[in-house]
C-alpha cells in the first residue's frame, strides 16, 4: 500500500535558472553570521517569486510560511532558544503545516526549496530546529496544535566574511572535508548487507541529496538500489538524536533530501516518479534494517 498516488517530479525550474540549481545545491551551507542591513526591495520581491513557486508534496495539506522581521528589542533566545545566544538573524521564517500522513517530510521538502533558492540569489540561511519546543513555538506564534513546526529558517545577507560567492569557492574545494559520509556508508544494493559504489547515471543525483541539510549534520538519509527502482529510507534513531522529541527530525530530513533530489533531476532533465511508502502496512517485502523507515520509491525513466 502505498500513501500517494505516483506522482511526476515536474519542479519546472521555477526556482531560478535551472543551470544554477546544481552549483546552488552542491555549494549551499549554513550561515551563522550575517549582516544586520535589511533586505532590498528587490530582494524581497524574489523572495516572494521563490515561495510562490513552491512545489509541494501533498497538495491538499495546509502549509503556512510567515516570514518574521527581527525587531530590536526582540527576545531571539525566546524564540530560537539555545541558538538566539549565538546567531542573529535579521529575517527568519516561520514555517508550519497540516496533513495526515508525513507531514513533516512535505514540510522540509518545501523549505529546502526555498533555502536553495535564497542561496541562488545570494541570500544566506540556516535550519534552526524546535521539535523539543514545539509547542512553545505553537503558543509563541499563534499556530494551531494540529499543525507541525520542525524548524525556523532564519536568513540574511551573510556577514562579508562568510560572503556567498566566497563559500561557493570554498565548496569546490571541500568536497570530502564537510563532515559528510561517504557513499558507500548510505547507498546500498538489494539489502543492507551489500553497501557500495552508485551506478554512474545516479552519481550526481545522489552527490546532491547528500548535500541536503539535516538536524545535527546526522545524514539519516540511505538509499537502495533495487530492481531498477531507488527506495530513500531515513534512520529515525540516529546517536546525534539525544532526546526521543528530536526522532521525527529524520522525517524533515528526509524532505530536505528528497527536494534536493527532485531539484538535480530536473536541472539534469531526468524524468522521476515516486510513491510514498505506508512503512506499517506496505506488502512489498522490502529489506528491514533497526531503525531505518522506508519512505518513497523512486522509478527513473531514461
Amino acid at each position: 500500500m502505498v500513501t500517494k498516488k505516483k506522482q511526476h517530479a515536474d519542479i519546472e525550474g521555477r526556482l531560478s535558472n535551472t543551470n544554477s540549481l546544481i552549483p546552488a545545491i552542491l555549494s549551499r551551507r549554513s550561515v551563522r553570521v550575517y549582516e544586520q542591513r535589511p533586505l532590498s526591495e528587490e530582494d524581497l520581491e524574489k523572495i516572494n517569486q521563490i515561495q510562490n513557486s513552491v512545489m509541494p508534496l501533498f497538495p491538499k495539506y495546509i502549509f503556512s510560511n510567515d516570514m518574521q522581521t527581527r525587531e530590536k528589542k526582540q527576545n531571539i533566545v525566546e524564540i530560537l532558544g539555545a541558538y538566539g545566544h549565538i546567531i542573529s538573524p535579521p529575517y527568519y521564517f516561520v514555517p508550519s503545516i497540516h496533513g495526515k500522513s508525513y507531514p513533516l517530510i512535505d514540510l522540509g521538502f518545501r523549505m529546502q526549496q526555498i533555502a536553495v533558492g535564497l542561496w541562488s540569489i545570494g541570500i544566506g540561511s540556516c535550519f534552526i530546529g524546535c521539535l523539543s519546543r514545539e509547542a512553545k513555538v505553537r503558543q509563541l506564534f499563534m499556530i494551531p496544535p494540529e499543525d507541525r513546526i520542525a524548524a525556523f529558517l532564519v536568513f540574511g545577507y551573510p556577514a562579508r566574511s562568510n560572503g556567498i560567492q566566497s563559500l561557493i569557492e570554498i565548496g569546490k574545494f571541500a568536497k570530502g572535508n564537510s563532515g559528510r559520509k561517504k557513499i558507500e556508508e548510505v547507498f546500498f544494493y538489494d539489502d543492507f548487507n551489500s553497501p557500495g559504489l552508485p551506478p554512474t547515471s545516479l552519481e550526481k543525483i545522489l552527490e546532491c541529496a547528500q548535500a541536503a541539510p539535516s538536524a545535527v549534520n546526522a545524514q539519516p538519509w540511505r538509499f537502495l538500489l533495487r530492481n531498477k527502482k531507488l527506495f530513500l529510507y531515513v534512520n529515525c534513531k540516529p546517536k546525534q538524536f539525544l532526546l526521543p522529541e528530536n526522532d521525527d527530525y529524520c522525517f524533515h530530513d528526509g524532505g530536505t533530501c528528497l527536494a534536493n533530489i527532485f531539484m538535480a533531476a530536473n536541472s539534469l532533465g531526468i524524468k522521476m516518479y515516486w510513491e510514498f511508502i505506508d512503512h506499517m502496512s506496505d506488502n512489498r517485502n522490502l529489506p528491514k534494517k533497526e531503525f531505518l523507515v522506508p519512505l518513497v520509491e523512486i522509478i527513473i525513466k531514461n
